[in-house]
């Protein structure tokens, strides 16, 4: 008889690409798996022979898990939703990015992980699968739809220069002024940007969907931007790229996971104050992060313009 198991993503873009690891190798092992995230389905015919469910309501959590699950694998974020969930009467596999034992259930070795904060969260799901089903891959099913090209315009930079939290943006005159000097080395950047940002940069693209931004990626040369969900997006698609974000530490194990990049954070000894974690931005010059991404180029291929 076929095991049913649910997958229960936190909120970002980053977290529901991580996760379908999960759901994809689970589905390869024989599972009937259905994956909860309100972003995946926008990924459409990147996606397909999946089975998505929206976030589930606080209210509903056993009339949606109880009899039709036979286990649920959930990442926990620290949500009232992730922690009625950790407590329904079936099988709960959790997935800590951090466990704090007067914060959290108790802990339960056959069930509970916790993440080595010295690895990706894509190793570290890896490795957490890997035990259920004895061996799971860092593959999470996301696959180019037919008459796209890897990489078609390689002086095509998107550049992604706004996140779900203001605080992890680098600012956005440092953001132009990069636009500006990819453009005089014969570069073609592109802000990309949701619907309702497009207008403030210059303009930008509409992309209504994951699917038309992630397309857009696919065929771009690279790829720059803040610590967001579209980061994990360009690594999954093996894109040269860059992500800046405010600590090394923190993106250590937030780090887009699949193809390594280049991260550009401010230095470790900025996070010891308050003053110094607040003032991020300025330790990152537009310097750094244009000559960084110039020798990722040319590492990864040699597309760069003389």
């Amino acid at each position: 008889m076929t095991k049913r198991i649910a997958v229960v993503a936190a909120s970002g873009i980053g977290d529901a690409l991580i996760l379908h690891i999960a759901s994809h190798n689970f589905s390869l092992s024989g599972w009937e798996v259905t994956t909860f995230s309100d972003h995946l389905p926008s990924f459409g015919s990147w996606l397909q022979g999946y089975t998505f469910a929206p976030q589930p309501p606080l209210d509903d959590l056993e009339e949606i898990f109880l009899g039709k699950f036979d286990a649920v694998f959930l990442q926990h974020d620290n949500s009232e939703k992730a922690k009625k969930i950790a407590l329904l009467s079936l099988p709960v596999y959790i997935f800590y990015g951090s466990y704090v034992p007067i914060k959290h259930l108790p802990w339960r070795e056959k069930y509970d992980y916790i993440c080595n904060k010295e690895k990706t969260m894509v190793a570290n799901l890896v490795q957490a699968v890997g035990r259920i089903i004895g061996a799971c891959s860092s593959e999470n099913g996301l696959k180019a739809p037919p008459l796209l090209t890897y990489r078609k315009y390689p002086k095509r930079i998107a550049i992604h220069p706004t996140s779900t939290k203001e605080e992890k943006n680098w600012p956005r005159e440092k953001f132009i002024a990069l636009f500006e000097q990819l453009q005089k080395r014969g570069y073609e950047p592109v802000f990309t940007v949701g619907p309702k940002e497009r207008e403030a940069w210059n303009n930008a693209p509409l992309f209504p969907h994951l699917e038309a931004v992630t397309s857009f990626l696919y065929e771009s040369g690279g790829f720059i931007g803040n610590d967001s969900g579209l980061g994990h997006i360009a690594s999954c698609l093996r894109l040269p790229y860059l992500v800046i974000g405010p600590s090394l530490e923190h993106l250590q194990l937030w780090q887009p996971g699949w193809r390594r990049g280049v991260i550009v954070a401010a230095p470790n000894w900025s996070s010891y104050w308050k003053w110094t974690r607040q003032k991020w931005r300025d330790w990152i010059s537009v310097r750094s992060v244009y000559k960084n991404f110039i020798q990722e180029l040319e590492k990864n291929n040699q597309y760069l313009i003389k």
